[in-house]
């Protein structure tokens, strides 16, 4: 491609001179940067703000922010906002989900790149749904810490929709929270690292993937869900419970495919490749 369309350019006072206009007639307003469309009766701004990511109101007109705090401060209970191209934040800020907004990464990719302490996500909204969907979250820059530097945190009563997203830490934990009735649906977590918990969390886990190298640490309820480690996995919490899951060591020097030091398992597969002695597949109680 090496050319495109130049529309007309006005500034606001020939813009409001123009006569003879039809509805849909669109021109660029050189004094505010920005596309106006006649409506039939007022030139509109098609957008406000600048950033890639997009907040739309109720008439499907959207405003743009360059931060997503940015864009989650303005927005309103049931927004979505949109990301229209791939973030890398080095700033060791923690986007917090504080109210009921869903993001839609729209198959882009934000990066927490910073080397200080900060989550990549924090969800912090109860008592209503959000979703996360259609994209990759990713942490790196950080060192190991069970409460700090983790790609997604997760605060007690929230409940989130991870479909379509990929959750990622080079080096710490990709998912942490504790408390209670935390919910968390679908989404694909990838531990890597030399983190000692890739997932350390009470949350009930329903059709979720975990690919990690460090322990995954589970104390709620887990339904339809597939957790693979190079380490272990884990189960613990009188109340905790598996069905329909798989469990899965896939190294040598790994131990049991799941153990379970409290809770149940129901209908569940488990493997260990572990060479060493006293680690099966499945493995009741112990450290």
């Amino acid at each position: 491609v090496t050319d495109g369309i130049l529309l007309n350019r006005v500034t606001t006072s020939q813009m409001n001179s123009i006569t003879g206009m039809v509805e849909d007639e669109i021109v660029f307003n050189t004094e505010v940067d920005n596309l106006f469309r006649y409506d039939g009766s007022n030139w509109v701004a098609l957008t406000t703000g600048t950033g890639i990511l997009g907040v739309s109101d109720t008439s499907g007109s959207p405003t743009f922010y360059s931060s997503y705090n940015a864009a989650i401060t303005a927005a309103t209970a049931g927004d979505t906002i949109t990301q229209f191209g791939n973030i890398t934040d080095n700033s060791d800020t923690t986007i917090t989900i504080n109210k009921a907004v869903n993001i839609n990464l729209n198959g882009y990719t934000y990066h927490n790149s910073s080397t200080g302490t900060s989550d990549a996500i924090n969800v912090t909204i109860t008592g209503v749904q959000v979703k996360i969907v259609n994209g990759n979250i990713k942490r790196s820059g950080g060192v190991y810490n069970s409460s700090l530097n983790r790609a997604v945190s997760v605060a007690p009563n929230s409940n989130t929709d991870f479909s379509g997203t990929t959750i990622s830490n080079e080096n710490g934990m990709v998912l942490g929270g504790t408390g209670t009735n935390i919910k968390v649906f679908n989404g694909i977590f990838v531990g890597t690292g030399t983190a000692t918990f890739s997932v350390n969390s009470d949350a009930n886990f329903i059709g979720s993937i975990f690919e990690t190298t460090g322990i995954n640490r589970f104390t709620g309820i887990l339904y339809n869900v597939k957790s693979s480690s190079t380490t272990t996995n884990k189960l613990e919490g009188a109340n905790s419970e598996a069905r329909f899951c798989e469990f899965r060591v896939s190294s040598a020097s790994g131990e049991s495919g799941l153990l379970i030091n409290l809770g149940k398992a129901f209908y569940c597969e488990c493997f260990t490749a572990a060479t060493g002695s006293g680690f099966g597949a499945l493995a009741i109680g112990g450290a």
